[in-house]
């Protein structure tokens, strides 16, 4: 199962992660080097969970990393112009991490086909000593959607 997801800053403030290559980067030892991308990332920030009727896990995944960075606007505020070398998210601004990107997905081979599943993302979930400080958190870092797996073609 492919799916867009959107991480966007409705803070106050610019989320700060910073470059990579700077020794003094606090979250240096969680990011690594992406040959496949051509620049770092930051480990487990995400989770995504396929659920049953019941609410049960029955498959999971996650990015296997994110590079924070202004791909959109939500707002009239200018972008402070962060970029997988110097990371971050923009007070109004948003990171887009399109169905089309290698690891944004889940594998669903082994579920029945149906309608009744529930797709579940979580952000912000890397370890503790690592996570964001989000201040007065209004905002939720889960979200729940309906999930359809599709009967698949006979060969």
């Amino acid at each position: 199962m492919v799916f867009d997801v959107v991480i966007v800053n409705a803070g106050d403030g610019d989320l700060i992660v910073g470059d990579r290559s700077d020794p003094g980067n606090f979250y240096a030892p969680i990011m690594y080097y992406d040959a496949c991308h051509g620049h770092y990332h930051m480990e487990g920030f995400s989770e995504y969970l396929i659920l049953d009727t019941n609410q049960n896990v029955v498959a999971s995944g996650h990015k296997q990393g994110y590079c924070f960075m202004d791909l959109f606007k939500y707002t009239d505020h200018p972008s402070n112009g962060y970029t997988c070398t110097n990371q971050g998210i923009t007070s109004g601004w948003g990171d887009w991490y399109y169905k089309q990107l290698p690891g944004q997905w889940i594998d669903v081979t082994d579920l029945p086909p149906g309608d009744n599943y529930v797709l579940e993302v979580n952000i912000n979930v890397q370890q503790e000593e690592y996570r964001f400080d989000e201040g007065n958190n209004i905002y939720p870092n889960s979200i729940q959607v309906p999930a359809a797996i599709p009967k698949r073609r006979e060969k």
